[in-house]
C-alpha cells in the first residue's frame, strides 16, 4: 500500500487534510478486496 508519509517539517496541513478521508480508507479496502480476490 502507498502510505503517505508525513513531511519532515511536522505541517499540521498535511493532519488536518489526513482527518476527514473517508474516501481513503474506501479505496484502501476496495484495494484490499481486489487483492485478496487475486
Amino acid at each position: 500500500m502507498a502510505k503517505k508519509r508525513p513531511a519532515r517539517k511536522g505541517n499540521p496541513d498535511l493532519r488536518q487534510q489526513h482527518v476527514p478521508a473517508p474516501q481513503i480508507e474506501q479505496i484502501a479496502i476496495l484495494l484490499n478486496a481486489i487483492s485478496f480476490l487475486d
